[in-house]
């Protein structure tokens, strides 16, 4: 992953963003409730997945080069210390992801 004409490669690797369809799903409009499951204390939103990929595509971010951004509000650092939390019995995927 190196510049070639003038294009920067790199990857944002989004966390547990609750989108559109979840809500229908959940017959919810608020996800506020699973902020403890978030080191942040909130789900994050599509807004701020965008905010990075704006930052990546401006010239602030000129010197970095062939990176993956995560952006999860601290999910995958917390993981490893967090007993059971793949067990938390959430499936934001229901209902349109094939097999959930």
């Amino acid at each position: 992953m190196v510049e070639q004409s003038g294009v920067l490669k790199n990857a944002i690797a989004p966390g547990a963003v609750p989108v559109e369809n979840q809500f229908k799903i959940a017959d919810t409009d608020d996800f506020s409730s699973l902020g403890n499951l978030f080191p942040c204390g909130f789900p994050g939103t599509p807004l701020d997945i965008a905010k990075v990929a704006i930052f990546l595509a401006s010239d602030d971010a000129r010197y970095i080069i062939g990176q993956t951004i995560v952006v999860d509000g601290g999910t995958t650092s917390w993981m490893s210390f967090s007993e059971g939390y793949r067990e938390i019995g959430l499936q934001l995927g229901k209902g349109y992801v094939p097999g959930l």
